[in-house]
């Protein structure tokens, strides 16, 4: 089983919905996935923003350096789709309102990195 295969939910339906992913490592391949809401000749663009799985947790986190850490039984495919339909470029963090939809828990950098990678 390649560490993607966690992935494949999550970039079925975003790319159903109409966005774009791609794997992008943090240490090792199939450790990251991006999301974004456009895609051209250079790359992804427009809203962006990571989704990580460690163990069980899913993690999603925008490019500023916040991460956050989703509750049990919440979809990562549902707060994807909801962070690309709701914001706006790139955020340098999620807004409040999407925050607290998800009942997202703040983790530090250290406490993220300090997780099993797959």
């Amino acid at each position: 089983m390649s560490p993607l295969d966690d992935y494949t939910s999550l970039k079925d339906t975003v790319e159903t919905a109409g966005y774009f992913t791609t794997p992008m490592p943090i240490k090792v391949s199939g450790d990251r996935m991006v999301c974004a809401s456009k895609q051209d000749q250079y790359g992804l663009s427009g809203v962006s923003f990571w989704v990580a799985k460690r163990g069980i947790e899913w993690f999603i986190a925008a490019w500023g350096g916040s991460i956050y850490k989703l509750p049990p039984n919440t979809h990562i495919e549902a707060a994807a789709i909801d962070a690309l339909r709701t914001h706006q470029g790139t955020p340098f963090d999620f807004s409040e309102e999407f925050k607290a939809r998800f009942s997202l828990t703040e983790v530090t950098g250290e406490e993220f990195d300090s997780l099993p990678h797959p």
